[in-house]
């Protein structure tokens, strides 16, 4: 039975329900260009031959926006060295700038940086939504996500691992801090628009969130000892 992955919390939807909306997460499910193909490209672990996939179905989507997405969150992962570790292949990666900004050098730091809202594949997708600002607030809860998945949760240093031993139920305490001077390092960028702060830090509260099940009390207690604010919408 063809299933659809649902473009925002990722799980996974059976097409028979012909949803118009994400029964999870409320997220609009828009139909997938090639359907089964691009289910196959979703489950493919292998960085390189999904990203063959990916760019033969773009040859016949071209103006597919599903695709696109699935091409900007791939990073460079299918350009991976296999002889050594380089995380900056991980499209998430960009957001260590405001973790660990003084472990990357002077000129990578400001390409990642850059790359956050001004890359082609960025580019692309938004010329084919019809919504920027939404897809961009999607984008940024995407790579938020993830990078407090694999560079948050999966720090033994974050995380206080002792032994091996990690009290992953401790995880919206722990990550708190981190988190919270992510957010710091956001709000005094002045090489971003105050637009494109404001979406940042409120898709990387969001992604937070949602990483900690909604438990933020830590989180917000320690922006507000660091006179982090983050503006309604």
């Amino acid at each position: 039975m063809a299933e659809i992955q649902c473009a925002k919390c990722h799980k996974t939807i059976s097409a028979a329900d012909s949803a118009a909306f994400c029964p999870y997460c409320g997220e609009r499910i828009a139909p997938a260009a090639g359907g089964a193909d691009l289910f196959a490209v979703r489950n493919e672990d292998d960085p390189e031959k999904k990203h063959e996939l990916l760019l033969a179905l773009q040859a016949q989507h071209p103006d597919s926006l599903e695709v696109a997405e699935e091409i900007l969150y791939l990073g460079r992962l299918y350009d991976r060295n296999k002889k050594g570790i380089d995380f900056s292949v991980i499209k998430s990666y960009v957001l260590n700038v405001y973790l660990d900004p003084e472990e990357i050098k002077p000129d990578k730091r400001e390409a990642l940086r850059r790359e956050i809202f001004s890359h082609p594949d960025l580019d692309r997708c938004l010329e084919l939504t019809e919504n920027k600002e939404a897809f961009l607030s999607r984008y940024l809860e995407h790579i938020s996500e993830e990078f407090i998945r694999l560079f948050l949760k999966g720090s033994s240093r974050h995380m206080h691992t002792f032994f091996g031993f990690t009290q992953t139920s401790k995880a919206p305490k722990f990550l708190a801090q981190p988190a919270a001077v992510m957010l710091k390092n956001m709000q005094r960028d002045g090489s971003l628009t105050g637009e494109q702060r404001e979406l940042l830090m409120r898709a990387f509260y969001t992604a937070f969130s949602c990483q900690a099940d909604g438990q933020t009390r830590y989180l917000d207690q320690e922006m507000q000892r660091l006179g982090v604010s983050i503006k309604s919408e």
